[in-house]
């Protein structure tokens, strides 16, 4: 199936702004990932179910359990819809949100090279939620903070 033409513009622009940073694009689908082996970064140009165009979301996804989806463990709605009226200005806007997208995730990568720095990272900015607790506390264990692990497990019954 030949993909429509607003979605080939959004592959085109996502593979000329993602692909030379190392992101490689998931299938053939919207999103791109941003492989760091304990978290991934990942990109989504999320469609709308009424119009045609795309929305920008992008965050870090912790991969310390397993699930079959990805989440925004650290991220948001970037961009708001830009919606498809002709190819010439749909290729304009997909651009944006492409640069827009690899701005996230060199933003991202900063924010997490390590995971000492996301551990003091989550544990001083912990949402004030069980899973807040719970990635804070994974990510202080991992970076062999035992104490603060378990202080962070008991915050709200995870212990």
């Amino acid at each position: 199936m030949k993909p429509t033409a607003h979605n080939r513009l959004i592959s085109e622009a996502a593979k000329l702004e993602l692909a030379p940073i190392g992101c490689s694009q998931k299938g053939r689908s919207r999103t791109w990932l941003d492989d760091h082996g304990w978290w991934v970064g990942v990109v989504e140009f999320q469609p709308h179910s009424g119009a045609r165009g795309s929305y920008l979301n992008v965050g870090a996804c912790w991969l310390w359990f397993e699930k079959d989806y990805f989440s925004f463990d650290d991220g948001h709605r970037v961009k708001p819809f830009q919606e498809f009226t002709n190819a010439q200005q749909f290729a304009e806007d997909a651009t944006y949100l492409a640069k827009s997208a690899r701005e996230e995730v060199l933003k991202l990568r900063l924010k997490y090279p390590t995971i000492e720095v996301c551990a003091e990272h989550l544990c001083t900015h912990a949402l004030n939620a069980p899973w807040g607790y719970f990635h804070a506390g994974v990510a202080a264990g991992l970076s062999g903070n035992a104490e603060t692990a378990e202080y962070q497990f008991s915050r709200d019954g995870l212990k």
